[in-house]
C-alpha cells in the first residue's frame, strides 16, 4: 500500500512539471501553457489575416479609382492642380 501512495505521488508530481529540468516529460502545466501559447498565436493570425484582406481591398480601390488616388495625392503630397492656390491660415 505504501509503494502505491508513493508512486501516485511521484507520478503527480512528474504530471504538474515539477521535475522537468530533470526528466523528459514536460508535465501537465506545460501542456497548458503550450495551448494557451498556441491559442494567443491562432487569434493573433486570424486578426493579421482579416487586416490582410482589408489592406488588399484599399490597394485595389487605390489602383482603380483615380478620384482616391487624387485625394491621396493632393492630402500627402500636397499637390495642386495648375489653376489652384492653397491658403494658410495661422
Amino acid at each position: 500500500m505504501r509503494f502505491i501512495s508513493i508512486f501516485f505521488i511521484l507520478w503527480s508530481l512528474l504530471l504538474t512539471g515539477i521535475f522537468h529540468p530533470n526528466f523528459s516529460p514536460p508535465g501537465l502545466i506545460q501542456a497548458i501553457q503550450l495551448k494557451a501559447f498556441i491559442y494567443e498565436k491562432r487569434k493573433k493570425r486570424i486578426q493579421l489575416q482579416k487586416e490582410n484582406i482589408s489592406l488588399k481591398k484599399k490597394i485595389q480601390v487605390f489602383k482603380t479609382n483615380p478620384s482616391v488616388q487624387e485625394k491621396e495625392i493632393r492630402e500627402r503630397l500636397n499637390y495642386t492642380s495648375k489653376d489652384e492656390l492653397i491658403f494658410y491660415f495661422r
